[in-house]
């Protein structure tokens, strides 16, 4: 039982990455997927824009990835992962990228984004320092 912050049909890999498209499908072909989440990809652009502001307005030091560590998450965004801890209502979870351009057919980048197992779940701050570790596997050193 899958889902994400899309609906199959209206799915795009602009929205939520290759996997969880992938996962998407597999579900929807009624194919036993162990259950998971995605957050939209629009909570890591906006996670993502404020370090980038932060760090063109010299208000920080530190290299991109260093802000995005250290970059506290927006309210909408601890809601919608608090949101779905309570949905999965597991004890673990894997925190996972699904870059957008992850696994084009022009180039593939799978690897190259950090994945964080064995996350407990039922501590959100674990979870959020988990995502934005994702994030800032995106970013340069």
């Amino acid at each position: 039982m899958g889902s994400a912050d899309v609906r199959l049909d209206r799915a795009d890999v602009r929205e939520v990455g290759g996997k969880a498209i992938g996962l998407l499908r597999l579900d929807a072909a009624g194919l036993d997927v162990p259950p998971w989440r995605a957050l939209d990809a629009a909570y890591g652009q906006t996670h993502l824009g404020r370090v980038r502001s932060r760090a063109d307005s010299g208000s920080a030091g530190g290299s991109l990835r260093e802000l995005a560590l250290s970059e506290p998450l927006d309210a909408d965004t601890e809601a919608r992962i608090a949101a779905i801890l309570e949905e999965l209502d597991c004890e673990f979870v894997a925190v996972r990228s699904s870059g957008l351009a992850e696994d084009g057919s022009d180039e593939s980048l799978a690897g190259r984004f950090e994945t964080v197992l064995g996350v407990r779940a039922n501590d959100p701050r674990a979870v959020e320092n988990a995502v934005r570790r994702c994030w800032a596997s995106a970013l340069p050193d």
